[in-house]
């Protein structure tokens, strides 16, 4: 894997306990969960429309959205679910148990993508030795709700 990827992806999980206190804290200014996830979304919005006018990534071919599948446009969604149940758990169980519980939820939602070979992604069989990873990063879901 090429450095700077590992450190981009590495960056990119650095900020979910950051943006999970941030919009916590917003949360409490504007006393509700969904509406301090909406800023973020709007501030996230506009961040990526400057970037996409600025060309940083290349030039978007709009005329493609009519070739994605429906499926295709869940991001959003899952992008609100996340950042809302983020806001929303963190007061209650720490950033810590937040982000240990998020990366199982990954883990066992990529490992069966990655089995069955769905929504388009290559397939790559559950092992035992993957198996095991999922099953330890459990049991620190469990030793973190220890107090």
């Amino acid at each position: 894997m090429r450095n700077w990827i590992f450190a981009l992806v590495a960056l990119a999980g650095a900020a979910i306990p950051f943006q999970s206190a941030v919009n916590t804290r917003l949360k409490f200014a504007v006393e509700s969960p969904l509406m301090s996830a909406l800023i973020s979304f709007l501030t996230g919005a506009v961040t990526l429309l400057i970037l996409v006018l600025c060309g940083v990534t290349g030039r978007p071919r709009l005329a493609g959205l009519t070739e994605a599948p429906w499926w295709a446009y869940l991001g959003g969604l899952c992008g609100a679910l996340v950042v809302s149940a983020a806001v929303i758990a963190l007061p209650r169980i720490g950033a810590g148990s937040v982000v240990v519980i998020s990366i199982f939820g990954q883990l066992l939602c990529a490992m069966l993508l990655d089995h069955f070979g769905l929504l388009g992604i290559p397939r790559f069989p559950i092992t035992p030795t993957r198996f095991l990873g999922v099953a330890l990063v459990f049991i620190g879901v469990i030793l973190t709700q220890r107090r």
